[in-house]
């Protein structure tokens, strides 16, 4: 688990870094982060985790489970893009990373979008 923590942390500062056009690093925007954690462990509750530009932070809980599950959780997370994208939010950046609990896996996807 801390190896996955640490493998998040890289890949979010490689996200804030590798910007590669220097006028929207000066050009002031408004971001929202959100991140996807899914697992069928017994003790991590999936969620869907939105950090807004002002700093709030809302959570929602994910089914655990990889059947019928993995569909609602979907469906959720795509209501959730819905949401930023109609108030003019575009999608910048988009990471997926994985481990495994003991042999339980665990993905955490980061979503990054921008007006």
């Amino acid at each position: 688990m801390r190896k996955l923590k640490l493998v998040v942390i890289a890949v979010v500062a490689m996200l804030f870094l590798g910007i590669n056009n220097v006028n929207a690093q000066e050009k002031s925007s408004e971001i929202v982060i959100i991140r996807v954690l899914e697992t069928s462990a017994s003790r991590t509750q999936p969620c869907i985790t939105t950090t807004d530009s002002e700093g709030k932070v809302t959570k929602i809980e994910l089914e655990k489970g990889w059947k019928d599950e993995s569909v609602n959780n979907q469906i959720l997370i795509q209501n959730e893009l819905k949401k930023w994208k109609s108030n003019g939010y575009k999608i910048t950046h988009l990471s997926t990373s994985g481990g495994t609990s003991g042999d339980i896996p665990i993905f955490l996807t980061t979503i990054i979008l921008e007006k």
